[in-house]
């Protein structure tokens, strides 16, 4: 009996060291991740950031680490002319004991969003959450965001997205990344030029270029910068199109490269883009014309296609060699 009871004693007590272990490791990671925070906030403001919130709490035992930051906003130039400023009603960082490597920012409530000079647009959403890799040399270089169920207050009207996810990439060196998926995107109405709802939209591009194009579009493109789209997959009403493309910009500053792209019933294209006013009359009588002959009817059979190649250059967009709009000019703010 005694034997037994000294088994247990031990038992307990073992679990007693490790609870009390656990909570050592618990309290002191949710110290450093508000440390973290702070000398974070302090080293932005020192860059001329804006930063504020309200007093953060511990949170998340016992299976995670977490502060809640109540009331965050952030402001700043990011390298956007006119700045950038965001808020919420809760942003919380969060570490998984499982996966002590990864960061989970989440936030919360609702929340605004103020790009430049146009209006802040207030949103909410169900989901909104980011994954950033942790790494003990240099800040992190990627990231995964999910968004789900999103409604934005636009000035034009609403928009609701059902599902986005994007994963950033940014490693060493001049090549950056991005990758987005959003499934039923319910556009607000100046934007409806094939009906209301976007069922789908994929891009996967890359930022190569050994400066960012802002603040200073033509250090950019002195750098060798061009923007690469590897994909880009519309599923719009009638609209389906695929395509890649690469993007520079050429003396004057203004976009510039080829693309390939393949339209799905592009005759159905033109008469929407005519019916909303975004290329003139004449211009869709003669895209008509041109598209009629060059679509062919898929071996499968299903509606007529066109694969052809886009050029763009000193603003004029051509499909086929055929023009169809002239872009308006690009005034790049003067860098400081």
């Amino acid at each position: 009996m005694n034997r037994r009871r000294r088994r247990l004693f031990a038992v307990l007590a073992g679990l007693a060291a490790l609870l009390a272990a656990h909570a050592a490791l618990w309290f002191a990671t949710a110290s450093r991740l508000r440390s973290g925070f702070e000398d974070w906030a302090a080293a932005e403001r020192a860059q001329g950031w804006s930063v504020s919130a309200g007093t953060p709490r511990r949170a998340g035992w016992p299976l995670a680490v977490a502060i809640d930051i109540p009331a965050p906003r952030i402001a700043g130039s990011f390298g956007i002319p006119g700045g950038l400023a965001w808020s919420a009603g809760t942003l919380t960082l969060a570490i998984v004991l499982r996966h002590p490597t990864e960061l989970t920012l989440i936030a919360a409530g609702p929340q605004t969003l103020q790009i430049g000079p146009m209006p802040a647009v207030p949103y909410t959403a169900d989901r909104l959450e980011a994954a950033v890799a942790l790494t003990l040399q240099g800040p992190p270089s990627q990231a995964d965001i999910t968004i789900a169920a999103l409604q934005a207050q636009l000035p034009d009207g609403e928009l609701a997205v059902a599902e986005t996810r994007l994963h950033l990439d940014s490693p060493p060196g001049d090549d950056r990344g991005l990758t987005l998926a959003a499934t039923a995107v319910d556009l607000p109405p100046l934007g409806q030029i094939f009906g209301r709802r976007l069922d789908r939209l994929d891009l996967d591009i890359r930022l190569a270029g050994t400066a960012p194009p802002l603040p200073d579009p033509a250090a950019w493109r002195d750098s060798g910068g061009s923007l690469i789209v590897r994909r880009l997959a519309l599923r719009w009403g009638r609209l389906q199109l695929d395509a890649s493309a690469t993007i520079a910009l050429d003396a004057s500053l203004q976009p510039a490269g080829t693309a390939n792209a393949r339209l799905v019933d592009p005759v159905a294209t033109v008469d929407a883009l005519a019916a909303a006013h975004a290329i003139p009359p004449g211009t869709a009588r003669a895209a008509r014309a041109v598209l009629s002959l060059l679509a062919r009817v898929p071996a499968g059979g299903g509606p007529p296609e066109v694969e052809a190649p886009l050029t763009l250059q000193n603003r004029n967009l051509a499909f086929a060699g055929f023009p169809l709009l002239v872009l308006p000019e690009i005034v790049w703010p003067k860098p400081r």
